[in-house]
């Protein structure tokens, strides 16, 4: 294992790179969650290299974890940003070819790196739990919300009107919705609580205060008419249960030519760190398929 830091933006971005190159098993470059969540809840994946001898990147986006910085502006945070830094990043670490798995956020961040003309060498792009559109993603959160008990919905409805969830119905309803389609069963891992431990601002000005409804700088992000021009091996992966529901999966794989998408029975969205062999078979089976 080897850590080390690339200058950005006259800051610092940290990276971790677990296992050694291979010449048969082309490298994958780990795409964390938020925008501004971190690292540490990917590190399920970093299975791939000691199980698999495949070569794995991680990294903490800029703004967050290992990656801090000052407070910026919120014109300094856009999607733009992070597709340099990506790019960048393979460049400082001379990565010429590599798969791209990222998870929620990082979904967008992989397609955007694709339909921004940056996937020269990108051989294929995991897309777990991810999306194609805010409006969709919203509307499947809500209609998840009409299934918590009518007191509970309620309270994040009125939420929703609000934005102030500080009640204790709207909070209960919030703590069951994370267990029934974010989280999973049982103790939280602690790699799940470090990673939020280190969230940065740059998740409310991407994302906003709240999960069922957008007012942060993605609020209008839509890619459904462009998934078409995802020109690379693409797997989707996601759970049954996932707030990443399987009509936002069905609607990618229609979109994407010649993707494929594996339904994980009783997965959430991050199923990968409650269950994670499925989701790594599954990654590491359709990496040796493109490879």
């Amino acid at each position: 294992m080897t850590e080390g830091y690339m200058p950005f933006k006259g800051f610092k971005t940290w990276y971790k790179i677990v296992g050694e190159p291979s010449e048969d098993k082309t490298p994958v470059i780990l795409l964390h969650g938020g925008p501004g969540a971190c690292h540490n809840y990917m590190e399920p994946y970093e299975a791939l290299a000691e199980r698999y001898g495949r070569q794995v990147i991680t990294y903490d986006q800029i703004g967050c974890g290992r990656s801090p910085i000052p407070h910026q502006e919120d014109d300094f945070y856009n999607i733009q940003l992070w597709v340099d830094e990506l790019d960048e990043l393979r460049k400082y670490l001379g990565i010429k070819e590599c798969y791209l798995l990222g998870h929620s956020w990082g979904t967008i961040l992989a397609m955007e790196y694709i339909l921004r003309g940056k996937g020269e060498g990108v051989k294929g792009i995991i897309l777990a739990s991810g999306l194609c559109s805010i409006d969709l993603w919203l509307e499947e959160a809500n209609r998840y919300v009409d299934y918590l008990p009518e007191d509970l919905a309620e309270a994040i409805k009125e939420g929703n009107k609000t934005g102030d969830y500080s009640s204790e119905k709207a909070q209960e309803a919030q703590a069951l919705y994370y267990a029934r389609h974010v989280e999973g069963p049982g103790e939280e891992p602690k790699c799940v609580q470090e990673s939020f431990e280190g969230l940065g601002e740059c998740y409310v000005v991407m994302q906003g205060e709240a999960e069922f409804v957008v007012t942060g700088k993605l609020k209008d992000w839509d890619i459904r008419d462009r998934l078409k021009d995802i020109n690379v091996p693409t797997l989707m992966i996601s759970g049954n249960d996932d707030e990443s529901t399987p009509l936002m999966n069905k609607t990618m794989m229609d979109g994407i030519p010649g993707s494929k998408w594996d339904l994980i029975p009783h997965g959430t969205h991050m199923g990968h760190c409650y269950d994670p062999e499925p989701y790594i078979q599954s990654v590491e089976k359709f990496m040796e398929e493109v490879d």
